[in-house]
């Protein structure tokens, strides 16, 4: 039986749901967090993690040279759930704490639920201002950027649909998606020694410096390459709770 210690239960009401693995996680951003204080089109300057630093607005110019703005809290974007809502603007959040340089060279698994009408909607891994850089590390609706724009690992989206796009490197040389823990791709793609822009997250990225609008309900990653048994947990948890088919 795993250690209580490395688990972490996920709550419906007022019953114990299911069990998420703790070991190894480095960020957990999950809208529902915001509900006791926001309610639906407040703004979120601050999202506070279940684990890991948080997210707060961009506190630097954007790629467009503009302020950023906060994004909206909205109770039920995600068949019923939260989200953060990001307009397509200048809404922006960074997770600044080195997250993904300290993925480097190392395996990694990491989740996202997420809605939008852009397939291009995502999250950006160096940098913090909503702009990629090299190597890459874009976690988008449809799939994964990785190191080089040569190493895409797609899976098939629908528009806007709420959908768990599941991503994960062995730590040698294989990139593996899965979409509604269902599995889409495996690519051939080496591990990344080191990232740049400080390892810091842009909600969202900015695909060709053009803002795109969507929901991003979870945010989840680990510094390790989860068990299938691991995996499919997560994911079992998490298309429940948020009525992914």
């Amino acid at each position: 039986m795993r250690s209580s210690s490395l688990l972490v239960s996920v709550l419906i009401g007022a019953a114990v749901f299911a069990e998420v693995p703790r070991e190894g996680c480095v960020l957990w951003l999950e809208a529902d967090t915001l509900s006791a204080s926001h309610k639906s089109g407040d703004a979120v300057t601050v999202w506070k993690a279940v684990i890991g630093p948080q997210a707060v607005r961009t506190p630097m110019k954007l790629v467009n040279n503009q302020s950023a703005t906060a994004p909206v809290f909205i109770a039920d974007a995600v068949n019923g759930s939260p989200a953060v809502r990001f307009d397509g603007s200048n809404t922006q959040l960074s997770v600044l704490g080195n997250v993904i340089s300290n993925l480097a060279g190392t395996p990694f698994s990491i989740f996202m639920i997420s809605r939008s009408t852009n397939s291009t909607f995502g999250i950006c891994g160096n940098s913090s201002i909503g702009g990629g850089g090299v190597p890459r590390f874009y976690v988008q609706r449809h799939g994964m950027f990785f190191s080089e724009m040569k190493y895409f690992i797609m899976v098939n989206t629908i528009t806007d649909a709420a959908e768990l796009l599941g991503i994960q490197h062995d730590g040698a040389n294989t990139l593996t998606s899965y979409k509604n823990g269902i599995l889409s791709k495996t690519l051939i793609a080496a591990i990344v020694p080191a990232y740049g822009g400080d390892g810091n997250i842009s909600i969202p990225f900015w695909p060709a410096n053009q803002p795109q609008p969507g929901d991003i309900a979870l945010i989840l990653i680990y510094n390790r390459y989860l068990s299938e048994a691991e995996r499919t947990e997560v994911e079992r948890i998490f298309t429940a709770k948020y009525k992914i088919r």
